[in-house]
């Protein structure tokens, strides 16, 4: 099964009691949630997750804020055959707002599993990394988001709707299809942008698609559509962080 043929939206009512671990594993849920941190994570400088024993890993930056008592979270995740490294450099200076922490983890294989129809290793990966940022930081569980590029954008899909207790927002820019199997009875606000010259994965069939079957399914859709083809463009970023922050979700007055 291809990546534009793994368009999966079963938008039904969760039904996760006595599932086994295989189970919320296989369905992208995740278990881990904000707590008091047990310890004092780095401010200001990119350092490395530390759960990947030396081979693919994923980073962690929190920007500077010191009178900031609890910091939004921002889960940021790569497309196809990248790395949370270069993801985060790419967008650093478009996301890195006061206060916030950015964790961009690295997919187990070349890529997110859900691009292969499965989700258990990644997901498991993602909840350690997760309990790893709530240790360290303390994180306004008000103000969490995913978000990610290409197939990155396709697994924030997959995993916001599916944990949208977890994740109030997500954002998405050029993603392909989405494989939710069980979505979260609280449905995240979205922010999906695609460009209408996309020559990986059609503006059409997965972009513009998602966003009107997302809508039809009752989510709050911001849908950008841009002129250009498979790109991160940091303009595009720019205004998802805006979109971000108009709420008050960044900066409550």
């Amino acid at each position: 099964m291809t990546r534009r043929q793994l368009l999966q939206l079963l938008l039904a009512a969760p039904a996760l009691r006595c599932a086994s671990q295989e189970d919320v594993a296989r369905v992208a849920r995740l278990t881990a949630r904000p707590a008091k941190p047990a310890k004092s994570g780095a401010v200001g400088k990119v350092v490395p997750l530390g759960l990947g024993n030396g081979a693919r890993d994923g980073v962690v930056y929190a920007a500077p804020d010191a009178d900031r008592v609890s910091r939004p979270l921002l889960v940021l995740l790569h497309g196809a055959s990248g790395s949370g490294a270069r993801i985060l450099a790419r967008t650093q200076s478009q996301i890195a707002m006061p206060g916030v922490v950015i964790v961009a983890p690295d997919s187990r294989g070349i890529t997110w599993n859900v691009a292969h129809a499965s989700v258990g290793p990644d997901v498991r990966f993602i909840d350690d990394a997760l309990r790893s940022i709530f240790d360290r930081y303390p994180i306004d569980r008000a103000r969490i988001c995913v978000a990610g590029h290409s197939d990155g954008a396709s697994y924030a899909l997959t995993l916001g709707i599916t944990n949208g207790d977890l994740f109030r927002q997500v954002m998405a820019f050029s993603p392909g299809f989405l494989a939710v199997e069980a979505p979260s009875f609280v449905k995240p606000r979205i922010f999906l942008a695609h460009g209408r010259e996309d020559e990986i994965l059609s503006f059409e069939s997965s972009g513009h698609h998602i966003a009107t079957t997302l809508e039809r399914s009752g989510y709050d859709v911001t849908f950008r559509p841009f002129h250009g083809g498979h790109a991160l463009k940091p303009e595009i970023v720019r205004e998802a962080i805006a979109w971000w922050t108009r709420a008050g979700i960044l900066f409550p007055s």
